[in-house]
């Protein structure tokens, strides 16, 4: 199976090559595409909000799926699905907060390595084992130099390989890849970005801040409550600005 699937990336390397993830939340699962764009040393990952589910350990399959037909799944609710742009160590992507969309520039964001001499075989790939520290959560993380590129799910970016699983310390969070398809058809849908506000992360957090802040006040004011002070506890819980 994988020697039919390195024949098939190596034959379609000009084609749409479609790496699918799972990405853990916490006690959910969602699904998610990198689409790699070799011809111009860039990605784009799409996190498929919509498709968030309950993770049952009884009804995981770690067996890797390798085809050519790619099934990409559509948003069906409101929600609104997050792109992650990366070029090399630049990172950017779109979220949507309070009914405004944004284009996030996450200028900081950096990832410095540390490449371990550890290996291990995952779903037939020779895996090489690297560790890293991103804004207060540690990070183990398997990647296969058999398929080199440098680009993961989320805003992985600069491994000599592309990445088959991501583990946090606190097993929190954690990305696998579950398939691999080239289908030279796909394109990226495309997106009216004119309506959306650019700004930097630290910007963006700011506006989170405030609309808190004042919902709080108000809050507080009407209902006399108090609130204990905010913690962030998503997969990043500081920023460089903050530490």
């Amino acid at each position: 199976m994988k020697i039919l699937f390195l024949f098939l990336f190596c034959y379609s390397l000009n084609a749409q090559n479609l790496f699918h993830y799972e990405w853990y939340v916490k006690g959910n699962l969602r699904d998610g595409i990198l689409f790699n764009i070799s011809s111009e040393n860039r990605a784009v990952y799409i996190d498929y909000l919509d498709s968030q589910r309950k993770f049952s350990e009884q009804k995981v399959d770690f067996e890797l799926s390798l085809g050519e037909e790619a099934t990409v799944i559509r948003a069906s609710t409101g929600w609104y699905n997050r792109y992650f742009f990366k070029q090399e160590d630049n990172v950017s992507y779109i979220e949507d907060f309070l009914q405004t969309p944004f284009v996030i520039n996450d200028s900081t964001f950096n990832i410095k390595w540390e490449l371990v001499n550890e290996t291990k075989l995952i779903e037939g790939f020779q895996c090489n084992l690297a560790k890293t520290e991103i804004r207060g959560r540690s990070w183990e993380v398997w990647y296969t130099s058999e398929i080199p590129i440098p680009y993961g799910p989320w805003k992985f970016y600069g491994l000599p390989g592309l990445i088959v699983l991501a583990s946090e310390s606190k097993d929190e969070f954690w990305f696998r890849l579950t398939k691999i398809e080239s289908n030279p058809n796909f394109s990226i849908p495309k997106m009216d970005l004119s309506n959306h506000k650019s700004v930097t992360l630290e910007k963006y957090d700011n506006i989170q801040k405030e609309f808190t802040e004042t919902n709080r006040a108000d809050m507080s004011s009407r209902f006399n409550i108090e609130y204990s002070p905010s913690v962030r506890n998503g997969i990043e819980v500081i920023y460089e600005w903050e530490e």
